[in-house]
């Protein structure tokens, strides 16, 4: 080894490396035209040792991490470089999830460390936790019934729950929601998640809840309709909900249906003997009472929060660790259009209309179209603004739907359109729903690495704010990161004000479209009377650009059409023997001729028939294919 040190210290190699390079590589890395697996599982490896290096209080690595806002170089969950400023780190996988992956752009994960270390190596990098601009909110009051039983249960059974606890942080906390609890059932619970740092706040799509939480009033919500038993595994999810950002690393489902099982044993001696039984032993430390609406610190306390995400054995008591905090990425991009506008595909053949997937599955816009027209002959319409997301003209029902002629119907007083007619308005008003994020097209690229997709996004942004200007208002361009909108415009000292979504293109507006995502859409039923889609076509051109404003384009669709493609993503299905297998029903044998069935067994999979052939006798079948069903 010392005859080859010259040749090492010629060739610039150091005895072991320094936070100056590990701060070097995530700048290489960064800079990279692909970046690759590898690239990101080394990109992680760094922030580890920075992070763990900031534990050791290695001075050198605070004067590194200076030097990392000057650019670019962290890496979020679809794996594009970030600045550290615009990024947001995933705390609270519950509160990210009803985005659907629409803020990915954003997001970046915490490094394999304790919560402590990645905590205070994001706070050095100013990067903002998700669980202090996001929250889990009611979308609507709901009317709940007193459940004192289970207040009971969770108040009695509280000290059992404790022995759960992964930290100390945790246990305290939970000990105070636990004291002061109270359990009501609602047959209607309805939630969205708030982005409250944009005003106005940008709100996920509201979705059924089987349990909420309200830390303010400490009531406890539990989804149960008439004559249905408690859902406790719901409502554990939801009380250990406020402490997710205690237990990053650690695996919570088992956690969540521990719990679940020790309120649900016969006697309070059973949970306690089960607990002991699996090794879960009671808290040996005093306990804190802190109120559980106070905001989560990041303690320095050694002991607080100790796991380490990735690690295969955590303790806590018999729960596992996770191997990733979020799993897979969702190619969900707010500002991809015009990476979709230059992707291979525009430069394809088109049909009738230009071929897109309706969600992974291949389906084609083309294939749609056609197997519309072999259905029916309805056209596609619009109609004016009214204002209201979703109304149509004529009398609104509930919900602000027309009770119009609904799917299929056409007025019989005069013709249908001719196909040209039918055809025109399909392609110009066609929509297409994803069912899932759409794989790829992160956009082209010039040689340097410099994204077109960007460079159109920044020129329809200026050419929006022009108009806006222009119109008399006065226009304030959103940060990057709001999946809700882009710009807010209003007349000075008015109430009124327009919520713009940007969508700018290298070339003209044709079939293939522009996208607007689910998070956009919830945002315009938020605030139907003020969201606008301005489109902006040749966006890098300034001879040819040109603005087109559309006042909440959602409020205009009359009509939501589902191809085949969304058999991709059922939940439910009934197939024909559960439709149509039942006592009384004749079946076909080839042996046997015509049957009657008498009775029906389900094991499993496996069904047999006890069926009454007449002059055949009873017979006890397998129900298959060669069974035929007689009107």
């Amino acid at each position: 080894m010392r005859l080859r040190e010259e040749l090492y210290r010629h060739l610039g190699v150091e005895d072991a490396p320094t936070a100056s390079s590990y701060v070097n590589l995530l700048k290489g890395i960064a800079t990279k035209a692909s970046i690759g697996e590898l690239d990101e599982d080394v990109h992680r490896r760094c922030l580890a040792w920075l992070a763990n290096a900031l534990e050791r209080e290695d001075q050198d690595v605070l004067a590194e991490l200076r030097t990392v806002g000057e650019e670019p170089v962290l890496l979020n969950l679809n794996g594009a470089t970030i600045w550290a400023d615009e990024a947001a780190w995933l705390d609270s996988p519950i509160l990210v999830e009803p985005f659907a992956g629409a803020l990915d752009e954003r997001l970046v994960l915490p490094p394999a460390v304790s919560r402590v270390a990645a905590t205070r190596l994001y706070r050095e990098l100013g990067v903002a936790r998700f669980s202090d601009i996001g929250r889990l909110a009611l979308a609507e009051v709901p009317n709940g019934v007193s459940a004192p039983a289970a207040t009971e249960r969770l108040r009695t059974r509280g000290d059992l729950l404790l022995w759960l606890a992964p930290n100390v942080e945790f246990r305290d906390r939970l000990r105070s929601i636990l004291s002061r609890i109270e359990v009501r059932t609602v047959e209607r619970l309805r939630v969205h998640v708030e982005i409250v740092e944009f005003d106005p706040p940008v709100r996920s799509p509201v979705s059924q809840a089987d349990a909420y939480f309200d830390a303010e009033t400490s009531l406890l919500f539990v989804r149960a309709a008439p004559g249905e038993s408690f859902d406790w595994s719901a409502a554990f999810k939801a009380i250990f909900a406020p402490l997710e950002q205690l237990t990053i690393g650690v695996d919570l489902p088992p956690v969540i249906m521990t719990a679940a099982y020790i309120v649900t044993m016969p006697t309070r001696a059973d949970a306690e003997r089960a607990l002991k039984n699996a090794n879960y032993h009671p808290p040996e430390a005093p306990y804190e009472d802190l109120p559980e609406t106070e905001d989560l610190h990041d303690t320095e306390d050694e002991h607080a929060a100790e796991t380490v995400a990735g690690d295969e054995e955590v303790s806590i008591g018999g729960g596992g660790a996770d191997d990733e905090a979020i799993n897979g990425r969702a190619a969900d991009d707010d500002h991809d259009d015009a990476s979709d506008d230059l992707s291979p595909e525009s430069d394809e053949a088109e049909t009738d209309v230009e071929e897109v997937d309706a969600i992974d599955h291949g389906t084609t816009a083309g294939e749609q179209s056609g197997e519309s027209e072999r259905a029916e002959d309805t056209a596609f319409a619009s109609k004016a603004d009214s204002g209201e997301f979703g109304a149509e003209t004529g009398e609104p029902t509930e919900g602000g739907v027309s009770g119009g002629s609904g799917w299929g119907s056409r007025s019989r007083s005069r013709p249908g359109p001719s196909r040209a007619e039918r055809q025109e308005r399909r392609s110009r008003l066609l929509s297409y729903a994803n069912a899932t994020p759409r794989e790829g097209a992160s956009g082209d690229q010039y040689a340097s690495g410099e994204d077109i997709g960007s460079l159109i996004d920044v020129a329809a942004i200026e050419a929006v704010l022009k108009y806006e200007r222009r119109a008399g208002r006065e226009p304030i361009e959103q940060p990057h990161n709001n999946p809700g909108f882009d710009i807010v415009s209003a007349v000075a000292d008015s109430m009124q004000r327009r919520l713009i979504e940007v969508k700018g293109l290298e070339g003209e507006w044709t079939e293939r479209g522009v996208k607007l995502s689910h998070i956009q859409f919830a945002t315009a039923q938020t605030y139907p009377g003020e969201y606008w889609l301005y489109v902006v076509e040749h966006a890098r051109d300034l001879k040819n650009q040109r603005v087109s404003a559309i006042a909440n384009p959602f409020s205009k669709v009359v009509e939501y059409w589902f191809d085949h493609g969304w058999k991709g993503v059922i939940e439910e299905v009934g197939a024909a023997a559960d439709l149509n297998l039942e006592v009384g029903v004749k079946l076909r044998h080839a042996v046997w001729g015509i049957g009657t069935i008498e009775q029906v067994n389900r094991r499993g999979i496996a069904i047999s028939l006890l069926m009454n052939f007449g002059d055949e006798g009873r017979k006890f079948i397998p129900f298959n294919s060669s069974l035929e069903f007689v009107d």
